[in-house]
């Protein structure tokens, strides 16, 4: 069985035997999509300052003007053990809603990510938080560079680790991000499972300083921009406990936020309930990026 796809080429599955091919599944799944304008995504090289290659996806807004200066939203992920960059099918997906809206999408695969081999992803081991934040800020001023980004109006969204480089984006970026958008963020590591983050911070006891750099409630103080936060109270992945010490820590800061809660038994907010915060979420950009 093979499976292919590209970002221009919707999924397919070919059923050989031997030689010969004996079906094939999905040929007519863009068909349901024919009255859905799916705007072209684009696959980009550059280097960082230290002379990095990184991988990026683009998406420009519908009705794209060179010469106007647009809202980014960059999505993120960030963590060890994935690749979001990648040449496959992603069809009518939040992010066409965000690139119809008038934003420009970016995403990068900073150091730590999954598929470049393991000098790329060590960068992590002891502390999160640092190198990944320090990429994504460069990815912002390549963005920036090409001349059709206005650099005070780039927002950030993820989850779970995304969620958790978001945090860091608005606690600890500069100011480089005016919004971000934090789901069911992992914000203490000595708050997670071991057997993820062991394999990358070692023991607690024996790298205190790594765990204690890695979290982010200790800066809640620095917010900076508008922050959205969003979570499942009985996320079975990321504990709630890890949103209500970030609330907390961020009440006691004095620092104003909008959050989002969901009851489902989950890490993913899933079925009408997504679709209920998808759309918060585009309202929530629309109003922190664009003044709408």
């Amino acid at each position: 069985m093979d499976h292919y796809s590209s970002l221009v080429d919707a999924p397919r599955k070919t059923l050989y035997a031997g030689e010969a091919q004996a079906a094939v599944f999905g040929a007519g799944f863009a068909d349901g999509l024919k009255d859905v304008e799916i705007l072209p995504a684009e696959l980009l090289t550059f280097r960082g300052a230290d002379g990095t290659l990184f991988h990026a996806r683009l998406l420009k807004p519908a009705g794209f003007d060179a010469s106007k200066k647009y809202a980014a939203v960059v999505q993120v992920y960030g963590g060890p053990g994935a690749q979001a960059v990648r040449d496959q099918w992603r069809g009518a997906d939040w992010d066409q809603v965000l690139a119809h809206e008038g934003f420009v999408v970016w995403q990068m695969d900073n150091r730590g990510s999954a598929g470049r081999g393991h000098a790329f992803e060590k960068p992590l081991l002891g502390r999160f938080g640092k190198v990944e934040l320090a990429d994504q800020i460069e990815g912002v001023r390549q963005l920036v560079g090409m001349g059709f980004v206005d650099a005070a109006r780039v927002g950030m969204n993820g989850w779970s680790y995304g969620g958790y480089m978001t945090l860091q984006a608005m606690l600890n970026g500069g100011g480089v991000f005016r919004a971000g958008i934090s789901g069911a963020p992992v914000t203490d590591y000595r708050h997670y499972d071991t057997i993820y983050t062991e394999r990358y911070l070692g023991l607690p006891q024996q790298n205190e300083e790594g765990y204690a750099a890695s979290a982010v409630v200790k800066d809640a103080g620095k917010l900076a921009g508008k922050l959205l936060l969003i979570h499942n109270f009985s996320d079975d992945n990321v504990l709630f406990q890890n949103m209500m010490r970030m609330t907390d820590a961020l009440q006691q800061a004095g620092k104003q936020y909008e959050f989002l809660l969901y009851p489902q038994k989950a890490h993913g907010v899933t079925g009408t309930a997504k679709r209920h915060m998808q759309q918060a979420m585009t309202d929530f950009l629309k109003r922190s990026l664009k003044g709408e």
